[in-house]
């Protein structure tokens, strides 16, 4: 990851569980997307992470230190799953056309859709990580499902969210995107390259 987006001026700011990825006044879906990405961990965030997870499973408990950089970067990438999601939901209306008929979708539905899709795969991904940081490790697991008022962190949300993100059923929609993205790549990197052109 870009650690460039440490001084993106869309900085998240966490307060008790709620996080705002947008300025004053503003709902601009590629800028909650851009802000989103750029409140994402770092790599460097993420190793340490995984070495608070190694060792907490060595000695078998999580010192405070390390209980609260799990429990903010956890409560980071809840708050910013709601962001993104409610993006993914304004956008319903022309990544349903792109799925309708792609044949007749216009270059405002390709729009939305390419969006929409870009703010899943931050979900889905960054959802991966956590979940392969827990998958074998009880004490993380158990961690991440304990709540917390204080983030907004409600009782066994890991567990819902291991159950999201592995149910093929309900990961159906996100895999048709992926399927549907790879199908019109050049015809949405042409789409996406003209906006760039706009004065």
């Amino acid at each position: 990851m870009d650690d460039a987006r440490q001084n993106h001026p869309h900085r998240a700011i966490v307060s008790q569980g709620i996080t705002v990825f947008w300025n004053a006044g503003t709902q601009d879906p590629v800028a909650i997307i851009v802000a989103a990405y750029a409140a994402l961990p770092t790599e460097a965030d993420l190793g340490t992470l995984s070495e608070d997870a190694n060792a907490a499973e060595a000695r078998g408990y999580y010192t405070p230190t390390e209980d609260e950089r799990l429990r903010e970067t956890y409560a980071r990438y809840l708050a910013i799953r709601i962001s993104l999601w409610e993006v993914i939901q304004s956008l319903r209306s022309p990544a349903a056309n792109v799925r309708r008929s792609p044949n007749t979708a216009t270059q405002n539905d390709w729009r939305g859709f390419a969006t929409a899709f870009c703010a899943a795969e931050i979900i889905v991904r960054t959802g991966e990580y956590l979940i392969d940081l827990a998958r074998d490790r009880d004490i993380i697991w158990q961690k991440l499902d304990e709540g917390d008022q204080r983030y907004g962190i409600a009782r066994k949300s890991f567990t819902r969210l291991y159950r999201q993100l592995t149910s093929a059923f309900r990961m159906h929609g996100f895999y048709e995107a992926c399927a549907r993205y790879d199908t019109h790549r050049e015809h949405i990197n042409v789409v996406l390259c003209l906006d760039a052109l706009q004065p």
